[in-house]
C-alpha cells in the first residue's frame, strides 16, 4: 500500500487514521475514542449515535480473536 500523502512517517495506516481522526467533527471523534477505549482495541466506531448507546466495557464488547 502507497503511502498517503501528508505526514510521510510511519506507515499508511497510521497515516489514514491521522487523517480520518484529524478531519472528524467532534461527535465522531467522541465515538471513536468511546468505542477503541472502552471496548480495549476491539472497536472502533464513528458512529455517534450507536456509539452512545452501546456497552463496550459489557454486553456489547467483543470477544478477543484466537490466536
Amino acid at each position: 500500500m502507497d503511502k498517503l500523502k501528508g505526514d510521510e512517517s510511519g506507515d499508511s495506516f497510521t497515516n489514514l487514521m491521522k487523517m480520518l481522526y484529524g478531519n472528524a467533527d467532534e461527535k465522531t471523534r467522541i465515538a471513536m475514542n468511546k468505542s477503541f477505549q472502552q471496548s480495549g482495541g476491539t472497536v472502533l466506531s464513528t458512529n455517534y449515535n450507536e456509539v452512545i448507546k452501546a456497552d463496550y466495557e459489557g454486553k456489547d464488547r467483543p470477544s478477543p480473536p484466537d490466536g
